[in-house]
C-alpha cells in the first residue's frame, strides 16, 4: 500500500485561518479605540491647562494612544502574515494533492449486486486475489461502508445520507482527512466535484458506473466502467489508492441506487400502463363530487 502524500484542506484549516484574521482585526479595532480615547484625553488636557488633573490626563492619553498604535501595528502584521501563510499553504496543498501515476491496477467489485452499505464485498484483481475489503452496515448515524486493505488494516469509510434533494457522501480516511461528494437527485449529473479538492468526477453516464476521476491538471487517477454485471475500476494513482477506492465505493452506490430507481419506474409503468394521471384523478374526483 503506497503511503499517502497529500493534504486535503479541512474544516480545521479554514477555522484556524478565520480565527487568525478575526484576532488581527480585533487588535486593530482595540488599537483604534485606544488611539481615539488617548487623543480625547490629550485634547481635554490642552483645553484646560495648568491643573494636576489635566497633566495626568495628558500622560494617560499619550499612553493610550501609544498602546493603540502598537496594537494596530501588530494587527496589520498579523493580517499580512496570515495572508502569506494562506498562499504558501494553498500552494503546498495543491502541489501535494496531485495524482501520482504509476502502474495501473485493474480491479473489479466482487458481489456488487448487493447494497454496498448493507453487505460484505471484496475488490479483487484479475486473478481473483482480494485487494480491498468493503464492510457495509447500518448504524445509529446512517449507512456506512468501511474500507480495509487485504489483511485488515482500515483505510477509511464512506457514509451516505439523503439531505433535502441531494445524496451526500462523506469520506473519512484513516489519516484524518475527509472529503464530501454530493449527488443532486433531481438532475442527471455529468460532473461530481470532490469536495475540498480540485478533483472532479466526469462521465456521460455516471449513474451507470461509467466515470473518470482527474486532478486539477487533468491527470487521470481513477476510472470505472460496467460490463454486463461486472463493475470494473482502474486505479492509475496508486499513491492515493485509499481515496480512489472510497470514491469507487460512492460511484458503485450511486449506480445501485439508480438501478433501483429504474426498476421502480418500470414496475409502476407495468402495473398501470394506461392508468389515469394524478391530475386526471383529481379533476375526476372533483367532477364526481
Amino acid at each position: 500500500m503506497a503511503k499517502n502524500k497529500y493534504d486535503i484542506r479541512t474544516q480545521d484549516y479554514k477555522t484556524q485561518r478565520t480565527m487568525a484574521k478575526t484576532f488581527a482585526y480585533m487588535l486593530i479595532g482595540w488599537g483604534t479605540l485606544l488611539v481615539i480615547t488617548g487623543c480625547l484625553y490629550v485634547y481635554g488636557a490642552i483645553t484646560t491647562p495648568g491643573s494636576k488633573s489635566s497633566n495626568m490626563a495628558a500622560i494617560a492619553g499619550a499612553s493610550f494612544a501609544l498602546i493603540g498604535i502598537v496594537l494596530i501595528v501588530l494587527g496589520a502584521r498579523n493580517i499580512v502574515a496570515t495572508k502569506a501563510k494562506n498562499k504558501e499553504g494553498e500552494k503546498s496543498e495543491t502541489k501535494a494533492f496531485t495524482a501520482v501515476t504509476g502502474a495501473v491496477r485493474k480491479l473489479h467489485f466482487q458481489g456488487a449486486a448487493a447494497d454496498v452499505f448493507d453487505s460484505e464485498m471484496n475488490i479483487v484483481d484479475g486473478s481473483g486475489n482480494t485487494v480491498f475489503e468493503i464492510s457495509g452496515r447500518t448504524g445509529a448515524f446512517g449507512p456506512k461502508a468501511e474500507i480495509r486493505a487485504a489483511g485488515g488494516s482500515v483505510l477509511g469509510s464512506v457514509r451516505g445520507q439523503v439531505i433535502s434533494t441531494s445524496h451526500v457522501y462523506d469520506i473519512k480516511l484513516s489519516n484524518g482527512h475527509s472529503v464530501r461528494l454530493v449527488r443532486d437527485l433531481l438532475k442527471t449529473p455529468h460532473t461530481i466535484a470532490v469536495g475540498e479538492t480540485d478533483w472532479k468526477i466526469k462521465g456521460d453516464d455516471l449513474l451507470n458506473f461509467d466515470f473518470k476521476l482527474r486532478d486539477s491538471k487533468g491527470t487521470l487517477a481513477l476510472s470505472g466502467c460496467r460490463r454486463a454485471n461486472s463493475h470494473n475500476i482502474e486505479i492509475s494513482d496508486t499513491a492515493h489508492d485509499d481515496l480512489c477506492v472510497a470514491i469507487a465505493v460512492v460511484m458503485l452506490h450511486i449506480s445501485q441506487q439508480h438501478h433501483i430507481e429504474v426498476l421502480d419506474s418500470e414496475r409502476i409503468a407495468n402495473e398501470n400502463p394506461m392508468g389515469p394521471s394524478i391530475l386526471d384523478e383529481l379533476i375526476g374526483g372533483n367532477n364526481r363530487s
